[in-house]
């Protein structure tokens, strides 16, 4: 006969092991206090951002950016903030996870870059003259003007469109006012999936049609004459009321379908100038849309196609208008491009994108994906930054009671340049006392993260230290020794994590069997089993 050793520990954990195992979402609500403790932190560490000046004048294609404020509701739920605002042109999304142990805690900060970017404060009169103006006065000098709103079910889109409807009608006619003769005409028609449908008109089908020019013209569209500023807000949110809207996992009326309002000035003697205000609808990620019907997962695969669709369109225009290569812009991809065509080939088209983002920790991954779309179509997708961050568990205790917390450096691999620079030098000036000297050390390498930092022998540790034997021994010492202790302290919290998980399975099984849950054994005994 054979014996073989297998620990207690092993034998609690084979049974029921998924048991631990939550989604992101819920494991972000579960530790809600923690994450966004780590994330006051960061955001208090933040330097302060300079301001961009205003720019005098607008490019061909703007980006925009708008974060949402969280609501009352959604705190009540768990939900935390976890969008920062820096400045005027950089926004950071804050992704909480956890280490595969289910215990270990960290945030990924990712940065991205716009034109420009709107926090929660920021209201819709200020939104408008950034970004609407522009287009309104372009479009008074007869170009071609379009503004975007691009984001995801249930993060303001709507709302700031309707701002936007009314700072478009008090400054079309502040201006005509001066300008005899000129007529404003109005016309709204929604695009959803391969049909169009006037607003105006009672919803009656619309065809597409294109012309011997290449131009497309929505035939049978009411063109409304509007000589007023309330004549122009009631054609446009009477036209809103028959928009198509149904209820979806993340509002309970969500437009469904692509809005355009389209507002042409005419002025004699002068080529009429347009201006489009398209209102998107939102995008959905596949957990929202999992519980629709047959006929609401078709429109969604209709509506995030003709959004792919808008945005590899505005990525090559925009690169286009960079100075890059010359390329054909698809625009005959889909029904949605295809009404836009203007903003992608005339030359006197302006564009302008509003992304708008929801802060709320579960929507996390879908306003990433937003932002991550709107990089490429800003051309500012090199510039994206991430950086992981460690938080330490309890540490919303910690801020609550005014006890200094312990910083958990990463691991060594995981350094970023600035922290290969901060231990260099807390270590340069430990050699130096050590000697009982004060001599400059030698610059390190700038660009040095935590991978190269690793695979440096203690020869090149030398070499860098321009020469110096000893220093580079000290270095080369220090850092390996901070390695040892680093996994010897990650072996110690594994331990600690599988401890912990033994003792609540143990609990849950006495509780289970009606006796009092037994005390954990620091050194579990082996179970001997015959074969």
């Amino acid at each position: 006969s054979r014996y073989f050793i297998l620990p207690v520990a092993d034998l609690l954990m084979a049974d029921n092991a998924t048991a631990f195992n939550v989604s992101k979402r819920t494991s972000r609500k579960n530790n809600a206090a923690d994450f966004a403790e780590g994330i006051r932190q960061y955001r208090q560490a933040l330097k302060p951002r300079k301001r961009t000046p205003k720019r005098r004048g607008f490019a061909p294609f703007s980006v925009f950016v708008r974060k949402r404020p969280i609501f009352d509701h959604e705190v009540q739920a768990g939900e935390f903030d976890t969008v920062t605002c820096c400045g005027d042109s950089t926004v950071v999304v804050h992704k909480c996870n956890m280490r595969p142990d289910l215990r270990n805690m960290y945030i990924t900060h990712t940065e991205h870059l716009f034109d420009r970017v709107f926090d929660e404060t920021t209201s819709n009169d200020e939104v408008y003259d950034t970004v609407a103006l522009p287009l309104v006065q372009a479009a008074l000098q007869g170009d071609v003007s379009t503004c975007f709103m691009y984001g995801q079910t249930g993060s303001g889109k709507t709302f700031t469109m309707s701002g936007i409807y009314d700072g478009v009608a008090a400054d079309v006619f502040s201006a005509i006012d001066r300008m005899p003769g000129v007529e404003v005409s109005v016309s709204c028609f929604e695009l959803a999936g391969k049909n169009c449908f006037d607003l105006l008109n009672n919803s009656n089908t619309l065809m597409l049609r294109d012309d011997n020019q290449g131009r497309l013209h929505v035939c049978g569209a009411v063109n409304a004459v509007a000589t007023t500023p309330d004549e122009l807000l009631d054609c446009i949110f009477e036209a809103m009321q028959h928009r198509q809207q149904h209820a979806t996992a993340v509002n309970a009326s969500s437009s469904r379908s692509h809005a355009f309002t389209r507002i042409t000035v005419a002025v004699p003697g002068r080529q009429e100038g347009v201006l489009t205000l398209v209102d998107l609808a939102g995008s959905e990620r596949n957990e929202d849309s999992m519980y629709h019907n047959a006929e609401r997962r078709r429109e969604c695969g209709q509506i995030n196609s003709s959004l792919m669709a808008l945005k590899e369109c505005v990525r090559l225009h925009r690169r286009a208008q960079n100075g890059g290569a010359s390329q054909h812009i698809p625009y005959r991809g889909s029904e949605l491009t295809r009404l836009l065509r203007d903003a992608f080939t005339s030359p006197r088209a302006v564009s302008a994108v509003i992304a708008t983002v929801s802060p709320n920790g579960t929507d996390t991954e879908h306003t990433l994906n937003t932002l991550q779309h709107a990089s490429l179509m800003a051309g500012t997708e090199q510039a994206t930054k991430s950086q992981d961050e460690d938080i330490a568990i309890g540490i919303a205790q910690h801020g609550r009671s005014g006890k200094p917390q312990e910083t958990r450096m990463p691991p060594v691999s995981k350094w970023t340049p600035n922290n290969v620079q901060v231990w260099y030098n807390d270590a340069c000036e430990r050699y130096n006392m050590l000697c009982g000297a004060a001599n400059e050390y030698p610059a390190f390498p700038s660009s040095m993260d935590g991978k190269q930092l690793v695979r440096l022998t203690e020869i090149r540790f030398i070499q860098a230290c321009s020469g110096d034997k000893d220093m580079g021994s000290f270095l080369y010492k220090e850092l390996h020794a901070l390695i040892k202790e680093s996994n010897a302290r990650k072996q110690a919290s594994s331990a600690a994590s599988r401890e912990a998980q033994v003792q609540q399975k143990v609990n849950s099984a006495a509780r289970a069997a009606g006796i009092r849950p037994p005390t954990a054994p620091r050194n579990p005994q082996p179970v001997r089993h015959r074969m």
